[in-house]
Formats: structure tokens, C-alpha cells, sequence
């Protein structure tokens, strides 16, 4: 009898131990797996903020770069003026600058363009709020028709435009705006509007 004891505290010890170990796997396991998901969740959510971010900054550029567009093809320096930070449209050359803008782009028939909605740029957050964002987009192209020399013979221009462009600035809300705009006849000649170097 003493045997059989001896066989079955043993093997109960055996029990026990293998059980204890495999609660112990067990938890380990549900510890790896939670932290994983934990991991997975935090992943997910910060890529779901960053498609979002993305979404915003593509729908800004599309909206100002079809602007720009407009301003140009129809033509309205207004509105194109509008666009432009204060302190780039309260410089002294500005108003010059826009007229020679509009007679190097010159268009008497808009035919397409193509929009790039993606952009380099910064961004600056304090407490969960945005204070300041700053893209730098380009149109790659704009196609249009123009008689440069009068004869009504129309003649087929592309130009491209970048931009750097302050969205968010809440330490100087005077560079809200665009700060600075190359427009080029591909490949022959450009032409500039506001400061490069402004920020």
C-alpha cells in the first residue's frame, strides 16, 4: 500500500507540475498574443489616422491646384491674388509679378491638365492640434491653346506649376496662404511669383 501511494503521489506531483507548467505556457501565451494584439490594434489605428491625413492633404491639393488652374484659364487675377499669403501679396512687386504671370501663361483655349495630389510637406502638432502644415505640390501639366503672335493660328502649350503652399500656420497667420509659385513653359522658359525662401 505504501507503494502504491508512493506511485500516486508521484504521479500527482507529475500532474501537477506538468498542469502548473502548462498554466504557466497558457498565460504566456495569452500574454503574447494579447500584447500582440494590442500591438495589431495601435497599427491599425495609427495607419487608419494616417490614410486619413493622406485623404485630407490629396482632397487640399486637388481643390487648390484645380483653383490655380481656373484662375489661369479663364482668367481672374483676383482670385488668383487671393490665394497668396499677406506677406507675399503686401510686397510692393506683387501686383507686377501676377500681371507677368498671366502674359506668360497665356491661354485663349484650355484643354486638359494633370493633377499630382500628392506632395512633399511638414507637419507640426501641439496637444493633438495642428500648428502648422505646409505642403509643396505641382500640376505636372497644363495643355492649352494660344495665338501668340496674333494670326489666329493656334499654337499648343504646356505648362507646370509647383507651389509651396503654408495651409496651418499658427505662429504667423500672415504666411497662410501660398508663399511661392514657379510656373515653367516645359522645357523652354519659367517664371516666378512670391519668395522661396519666405519660410
Amino acid at each position: 500500500m505504501c507503494f502504491r501511494m508512493k506511485n500516486l503521489f508521484i504521479v500527482l506531483s507529475f500532474l501537477i507540475v506538468c498542469l502548473l507548467t502548462s498554466c504557466s505556457n497558457v498565460k504566456e501565451f495569452i500574454d503574447d498574443e494579447g500584447e500582440k494584439i494590442g500591438h495589431t490594434v495601435y497599427e491599425t489605428a495609427r495607419s487608419s489616422r494616417l490614410t486619413k491625413l493622406m485623404n485630407e492633404e490629396s482632397e487640399k491639393i486637388e481643390q487648390m491646384s484645380n483653383e490655380i488652374i481656373r484662375c489661369f484659364t479663364e482668367p481672374d487675377k483676383e482670385a488668383l491674388k487671393a490665394l497668396f499669403c499677406e506677406q507675399i501679396s503686401s510686397q510692393t512687386n506683387f501686383e507686377n509679378e501676377i500681371d507677368e504671370a498671366f502674359e506668360f501663361l497665356k491661354c485663349d483655349v484650355y484643354t486638359k491638365s494633370e493633377l499630382d495630389t500628392s506632395a512633399s510637406g511638414e507637419r507640426s502638432w501641439d496637444s493633438g492640434k495642428c500648428t502648422k502644415w505646409s505642403l509643396y505640390p505641382d500640376i505636372p501639366y497644363i495643355a492649352v491653346l494660344c495665338d501668340s503672335d496674333g494670326d489666329s493660328d493656334m499654337e499648343r502649350r504646356y505648362y507646370s506649376i509647383n507651389y509651396d503652399w503654408g495651409i496651418v500656420n499658427d505662429e504667423d497667420k500672415s504666411l497662410e496662404g501660398i508663399q511661392y509659385m514657379k510656373i515653367e513653359l516645359l522645357n523652354v522658359d519659367s517664371m516666378e511669383i512670391g519668395d522661396y525662401e519666405l519660410d
